[in-house]
């Protein structure tokens, strides 16, 4: 489904890639069943964050 480019593969073997998502976007789309399946399946990383207080609320590795 998704990959990594090669290029980014080659230059940041070493680095951990996060999708930063805002908290309404976490608690309304990742609350449901498909995404939680795929982030699951895909071993995305997240990070949740507040816009407005401009903070991290939670890590998910």
């Amino acid at each position: 489904m998704w990959g990594v480019p090669p290029a980014l593969n080659i230059q940041f073997k070493c680095a951990t890639a996060y999708l930063a998502v805002p908290i309404a976007t976490y608690e309304s789309f990742f609350s449901r069943e498909l995404p939680q399946a795929s982030v699951r399946q895909h071993q995305v990383k997240l990070i949740v964050y507040n816009p407005v207080q401009e903070a991290i609320v939670k890590w998910i590795d």
